[in-house]
């Protein structure tokens, strides 16, 4: 019995342009976010490519959770 590799979606990795607009952000800031580590990437034959991982992974190390409300005593 043989396994089959897992298929790779490689039309699922999206642009600078793509990812900064799904973001909601600018490009430049997208550029920001690469060069600090916030986010990863993939640097393929010099395109730098975004997996839809990568944009749930920082999205995640963004978001905020409502406090609790404080009881008054």
């Amino acid at each position: 019995m043989t396994s089959a590799a897992p298929q790779l979606a490689v039309n699922e990795n999206l642009s600078e342009k793509e990812a900064a607009r799904t973001l909601g952000i600018s490009r430049v800031s997208l550029f920001r976010l690469r060069r600090t580590g916030a986010i990863g990437y993939y640097c393929i034959g010099g395109r730098v490519l975004y997996s839809p991982e990568h944009l749930h992974a920082y999205l995640s190390s963004v978001e905020r959770r409502p406090a609790t409300a404080r009881r008054r005593s």
